[in-house]
């Protein structure tokens, strides 16, 4: 269960290194719990991977006596959620054919490589090809099973340049002694459920790209955005790439899947960071909901959301409230150091987005659609963004927030007459 003290320092916007800990930490719990019902599942229906979905889990269970910082790390990867949701969900429901469940030993394949050493496993290969998440896909048509051994599956090597295994690439940036890593992930099918946006694989000038304009984003976040440095640092695995939209860049994040966030390519360093501190936000609020309920059911009332163009339920606008709440802060820092333009458009982004934050939860609050819990965590959020509305900025820059927001909700009215 989620402390009182965590869920109160997250509430107020941040949390930090200890917060996001926290959450990672109850991730892993129902992880182990998802794994376990997964095996049982296949047991039970008989599936033809119910053998590996044993040994892969009794692997796993050996592995974590002796390395369970491994087995954490592996487990905790992004996709590995998603995927056991999905499986779970589906051989639950009586399809199961067509699911996976012998991926687990996958993951204790992957957590032998890393240690290098570990008994062989069998694991299974999915239409040709075999998944070990985190690490990368081996292509190996006409296999319905291949032996895993630390550095080698079946005939192939697990080495740069080798036909038919494909490692996932990385992104990393370092500043003044503060290193962020990330996996770009452009290649597992569980990267991204349910966008339509996702993309291939980057090639090598575009990821050349994104490596530049992530380490200029980190160059820009470390002096003065400490909190939203170490929650990226440890909640944030992997960076899925998405096609932009037709305004442009876009980004977001998938709701069972902690610590992925997808994005289109950034395109400046100040739009990358803005992404990492508005994404991050997403990804700390999704973990909490698994735990502590914050809003009631879905009633079918839908209501203005400053920054969509489409009307909200209550836990979509509870979602990009707390978002905006990461962005006003973001933006609340960064005018200290911006100068001409930017420095306007830095105290604009701040004033927009701590009025839209703040009247959005403040009709949270009006509502009736949050628990308990939930009006508690709404009313830190809105004492946060209550105390920013009375730092003073600049009249142009107020002109120029009021007025975005004042076409934003003529269009949205435009759009939604009768909504």
């Amino acid at each position: 269960m989620l402390s009182d003290r965590t869920l109160g320092a997250l509430g107020r916007g941040g949390g930090g290194a200890a917060a996001v800990r926290e959450l990672a930490a109850l991730n892993h719990g129902r992880l182990l719990l998802l794994l376990r019902g997964i095996r049982d599942a296949a047991q039970a229906s008989g599936h033809p991977e119910a053998g590996q979905a044993a040994a892969g889990f009794a692997a796993l269970a050996a592995l974590h006596r002796d390395r369970p910082d491994l087995v954490r790390d592996v487990l905790g990867y992004p996709t590995v959620a998603a995927w056991g949701r999905r499986t779970l969900t589906a051989m639950t429901g009586g399809d199961g054919t067509a699911c996976h469940p012998g991926r687990i030993a996958c993951l204790a394949a992957v957590v032998t490589h890393r240690a290098g050493d570990g008994d062989p496993i069998e694991v299974p290969v999915e239409e040709g090809k075999v998944v070990l998440p985190g690490l990368g896909h081996a292509s190996l048509p006409g296999h319905r099973t291949a032996e895993f051994t630390p550095g080698r599956l079946g005939p192939l090597r697990l080495r740069e340049g080798e036909p038919g295994w494909t490692p996932l690439r990385r992104l990393g940036a370092e500043h003044r002694g503060t290193r962020v890593g990330f996996v770009l992930e452009d290649r597992d099918p569980d990267r991204m459920p349910g966008s339509a946006q996702v993309t291939g694989p980057l090639g090598e000038a575009v990821r050349e790209r994104w490596q530049r304009t992530l380490q200029r984003a980190w160059e820009l976040l470390v002096p003065l955005h400490w909190t939203i440095c170490a929650e990226v640092a440890g909640a944030i695995t992997a960076l899925t790439p998405l096609a932009a939209g037709a305004t442009g860049h876009v980004s977001g994040t998938p709701q069972h899947a902690f610590g992925n966030i997808g994005l289109s390519t950034p395109p400046g360093h100040r739009e990358f960071a803005e992404t990492l501190a508005h994404e991050v936000q997403h990804v700390k609020l999704s973990a909490v909901l698994e735990t502590v309920p914050l809003t009631l059911p879905d009633d079918g009332t839908r209501y203005y959301a400053p920054w969509r163009g489409d009307p909200r339920p209550i836990a979509g606008l509870l979602h990009g409230t707390y978002a905006y709440l990461g962005v006003a802060g973001f933006w609340r820092r960064q005018r200290d150091v911006e100068r001409g333009a930017h420095g306007v458009r830095a105290e604009t982004e701040f004033a927009r987005w701590r009025e839209a934050a703040l009247r959005a939860a403040r009709t949270m609050a009006d509502s009736r659609g949050l628990t308990g819990e939930g009006a508690d965590f709404v009313d830190l959020m809105t004492r946060t963004l209550a105390a920013w509305r009375r730092e003073p900025v600049s009249a142009i820059a107020l002109r120029r927030a009021r007025s975005g927001a004042a076409e934003h909700r003529a269009n949205w009215h435009r759009r939604n007459s009768g909504a």
